[in-house]
């Protein structure tokens, strides 16, 4: 079996987790994706998922959700609406509002490891060109990511030294309105003849049922596990191996 290649500096990959969204708690008023979750990770030490999205000008934003209805009580897509737009809007009952990556960016200055997932809603070269740019200026380690090997392997092309892992589910177990055979394809990590992804970002509630072909895959590669949700299933992640992508606890405190 080929070795698994370390992607991650010896300074960084001991005991690494990501707050999933950044450390937010609705409770104390820190929002999802928002400057406080990311300080407050920072302040723990903890590495930062996030997930990027275009606004109409073609400028990144950290926004998890393809429309801000949920989030911020609008039914219009993110990348429908300009960027003065969005600086309008805030987000949940919270006085903030959705960040630019370059906000983001800023703020953290390289105190942690970012996992930066690429939500891309149209074409993925000027999607992968945009945001390569942008982190190619950026000096702290991270590392990206996304459901799209499409996006990967563009985002790869213009950033070789960034590594690029795959997002893997049973997708429409989730609700997302794919077909069978792509769900099939996706969820066993069967598209390595459009990306080979250095990583493997695997739903970790479904692990569980992988086939032995992403079994296979996987055990040559480093895996996250998302989004795991309880101390007990981030002990478990532990014990197998897979760097957890958490979410509603704080690791230390509780486990």
């Amino acid at each position: 079996m080929r070795r698994k290649k370390d992607i991650f500096p010896d300074n960084i990959k001991q005991g690494l987790a990501f707050a999933h969204r950044g450390l937010h708690d609705l409770g104390l008023g820190i929002a999802e994706n928002s400057l406080p979750a990311f300080e407050r990770a920072c302040r723990y030490g903890f590495g930062i998922e996030l997930d990027v999205r275009l606004s109409k000008e073609g400028t990144p934003h950290v926004f998890h959700d393809a429309t801000l209805k949920r989030v911020c009580g609008i039914k219009k897509q993110l990348s429908e609406l300009s960027d003065r737009d969005l600086r309008a809007v805030r987000l949940f009952s919270t006085d903030e509002r959705i960040p630019t990556l370059a906000e983001m960016l800023d703020l953290i200055g390289g105190r942690v490891p970012l996992l930066v997932e690429l939500k891309n809603d149209g074409n993925p070269k000027p999607f992968a060109k945009t945001v390569s740019a942008m982190l190619a200026e950026y000096k702290g380690f991270h590392l990206v990511q996304s459901f799209d090997p499409r996006l990967l392997r563009e985002y790869s092309r213009r950033s070789p030294d960034t590594p690029c892992g795959l997002l893997a589910t049973r997708l429409r177990e989730n609700g997302e309105k794919i077909g069978r055979i792509i769900d099939f394809t996706l969820r066993n990590l069967m598209t390595g003849f459009i990306h080979r992804p250095d990583f493997i970002a695997f739903e970790y509630s479904k692990r569980a049922r992988l086939s032995a072909f992403a079994r296979r895959i996987i055990a040559t590669r480093p895996e996250l596990g998302w989004t795991i949700r309880t101390p007990e299933d981030f002990q478990a992640a532990r014990r197998d191996g897979v760097i957890p992508i958490f979410e509603g606890f704080i690791p230390g405190e509780t486990v």
